[in-house]
C-alpha cells in the first residue's frame, strides 16, 4: 500500500472548503489528513456534504446521512452521539475554536466512495482542543454513511453549528497498491532494557514532511507479572531537556476489553502524555504485548501546539477481567512553539524490548 497525493488546501477564513472531482476511480479509499485547523468560532464542528455531480450541488436532504461519534474528554468522562440528518454532523470529534492553542487535527477514511452499488462510507479518527472549556482536550473516532447507493466524486467540509470559516491545512491521499507514496522511513529503534527511546533531531521544517506516523511494535516491559504503560514527551533542543513541567500537557484516553468494560481517562494538566487507557503486560511467553500507531502534525511549525493521536491494542495476562484491550489516546504540549525530538517511556519499569520507527509523509 502506498499514498498518492491528489490535493492539498490550505484555507484562510474559508467557510465552505471543496474537494471537487478527486474521486477518479485509482483507489478504493482516500485519507483526508486534517492538519491544525482553527476556526474563527468559539465553538464549531468539521462537517461534510458529498455530491455526485462534481460540486454543482451536494446532497443536502433531511436524512441523506447517517452518522455517530464517540470521543473522551481530559476530565475522565466519555461522550457519544448519533445523528440522521442531511450532513455527516461531525468527521473529527468533536468541536474546536479560535483561541490560540484551540486546534483540530485528524485522519478521515473514505471507503469506495466511486462504487454504485454502495452507500459511501467515512470512518475517522482525531483530536481537537477548546480552550474556553475546562475539559479542553478530546480525542475519539466517529464515521457515518451516506444512504443512496451511487457513486460521488466530490465533498464539503463546512461548519454544521455556528457557520464559522476555517484556517489550516487539509490534505487528500489515494490508498493505492503501486504508486510511490510519500511515507518514508526516517529511523528505527530497537528496545533492550532501556529506560526510555529517544528520537532525537528526527522533526526538521526542511525535511520535505508535515507530518510523521510513528510505529511502536510489540513493546514488553520489565517486571514480573506487572504491567505497564507507555508515555511520551517532547523536547525542542535535540533531547537536551525534555518537557516535564506538571502542566505542560493535556491528554484524554479511551478503551476496551474483551469482557466488555469500556473506561475513559484524561488530564487537563501533565507532565507527560499516556498513550493507552490500560496498561500492558510484561511476559511474551503469555502472549502479552502492545501494538501502538500514532500520527504528529507539523511538530515544527513555531505557530502551533504539537498534537499527537494514537491508537493501541495489546494483552496483559496478569489481569484478573479484560485481558485483550484496545483503545485511543491523544495529547497536546500546552505551548505554542516547535519541537524537534520525542522520548518514550513507561509508567513504571523499563522498556524490555519492542520495535519503534519514525516515518515521514511528504508535502503535496
Amino acid at each position: 500500500m502506498a499514498l498518492e497525493h491528489i490535493e492539498t488546501k490550505t484555507v484562510s477564513s474559508q467557510s465552505q472548503i471543496d474537494f471537487t472531482n478527486v474521486f477518479d476511480g485509482s483507489a478504493d479509499r482516500y485519507i483526508l489528513y486534517v492538519d491544525s485547523v482553527k476556526t474563527d468560532s468559539a465553538d464549531a464542528f468539521l462537517s461534510a456534504r458529498f455530491s455526485s455531480d462534481g460540486g454543482s450541488t451536494f446532497d443536502s436532504g433531511s436524512s441523506d446521512y447517517s452518522s455517530s461519534t464517540h470521543f473522551s474528554l481530559d476530565d475522565g468522562s466519555s461522550i457519544s452521539r448519533g445523528y440522521n440528518s442531511d450532513k455527516i454532523d461531525q468527521l473529527i470529534p468533536d468541536s474546536f475554536g479560535s483561541t490560540s492553542l484551540d486546534t483540530c487535527h485528524g485522519k478521515v477514511i473514505f471507503h469506495h466512495p466511486e462504487d454504485v452499488n454502495r452507500g459511501t462510507v467515512v470512518s475517522g479518527a482525531g483530536a481537537t482542543y477548546r480552550g474556553s472549556l475546562t475539559d479542553a482536550f478530546r480525542t475519539g473516532f466517529s464515521g457515518g454513511e451516506r444512504l443512496a447507493q451511487s457513486a460521488i466524486d466530490s465533498f464539503r467540509l463546512f461548519d454544521s453549528f455556528n457557520g464559522a470559516s476555517f484556517n489550516g491545512t487539509l490534505s487528500l491521499y489515494a490508498v493505492t497498491e503501486s504508486s510511490a507514496g510519500a511515507k518514508e522511513h526516517i529511523e528505527t529503534i530497537e528496545a533492550n532494557s532501556q529506560s526510555s527511546v529517544d528520537f532525537t533531531n528526527v522533526f526538521a521544517s526542511d525535511d520535505g514532511y508535515d507530518r510523521y506516523e510513528i510505529h511502536a511494535d510489540n513493546v514488553i516491559p520489565t517486571g514480573t507479572d506487572t504491567a505497564s504503560t507507555l508515555q511520551t514527551r517532547f523536547s525542542s533542543d535535540g533531547g537536551s531537556t525534555w518537557d516535564s513541567g506538571s502542566s505542560d500537557y493535556s491528554f484524554s484516553r479511551f478503551g476496551s476489553g474483551d469482557g466488555g468494560f469500556n473506561s475513559g481517562a484524561g488530564s487537563s494538566g501533565s507532565s507527560e502524555i499516556v498513550l493507552s487507557r490500560f496498561s500492558y503486560g510484561t511476559d511474551p511467553a503469555d502472549n502479552d504485548t502492545s501494538e501502538h500507531n500514532m500520527v504528529i502534525s507539523e511538530p515544527t511549525n513555531s505557530n502551533r501546539a504539537t498534537v499527537l493521536r494514537n491508537d493501541s491494542a495489546g494483552r496483559n495476562n496478569s489481569s484478573g477481567g479484560d485481558k485483550f484491550t484496545m483503545g485511543y489516546a491523544g495529547g497536546i504540549r500546552l505551548t505554542q512553539s516547535a519541537i524537534d525530538s520525542i522520548q518514550f517511556f513507561m509508567d513504571s519499569g523499563d522498556i524490555s524490548s519492542g520495535t519503534f520507527s519514525v516515518y515521514g509523509i511528504g508535502k503535496g
